[in-house]
């Protein structure tokens, strides 16, 4: 196995793994906090809108932690060789790949149009079997991916 001219890590961010575990607490107390609601004293109908309530909670606080953990988890080691290029959406040979760029999204007001609210920069690698490979700016150094690349895909 040929060793990468170039690797680049993902951003793990520190606030995404400390909201993992926040969501992930947040789910377990809730859960035991609703089995436990019978030691305390009250009436039925109370008891019953707590519980829809906490289990309520508790499902969006676990599901908000699976996916952000699948998330992070998909996130991978991008490395480009001097034939291919691996992202966690899979390998590509170079000759195989029609079109790579930079693209920006914007996200406008919806009473102003003209005004943006946000904007993500995305990496697009598409292949000629119309596969397409995306890197988020939030995940990965795009402009450095893409220097790389065209250093490697010129010489």
């Amino acid at each position: 196995m040929d060793k990468p001219l170039f690797t680049f890590e993902p951003f793990h961010q520190s606030l995404d793994l400390w909201s993992i575990a926040f969501m992930g607490c947040i789910a377990v107390s809730l859960t035991v906090i609703y089995f436990f609601l019978n030691k305390l004293k009250l009436d039925s109908g109370r008891r019953n809108i707590i519980r829809m309530l906490l289990g309520f909670l508790a499902v969006i606080a676990s599901g908000f932690f699976l996916l952000r953990l699948l998330s992070q988890a998909k996130l991978k080691t991008v490395s480009i060789y001097n034939n291919r290029i691996e992202t966690p959406y899979g390998e590509v040979r170079l000759q195989d790949i029609r079109d790579y760029y930079i693209k920006i999204e914007r996200k406008y007001k919806p009473l102003n149009p003209n005004e943006i609210t946000d904007s993500t920069r995305y990496f697009f690698i598409h292949e000629k079997s119309d596969k397409t490979h995306v890197l988020s700016e939030g995940d990965y150094l795009i402009d450095s991916i893409l220097f790389k690349l065209n250093y490697v895909v010129d010489n």
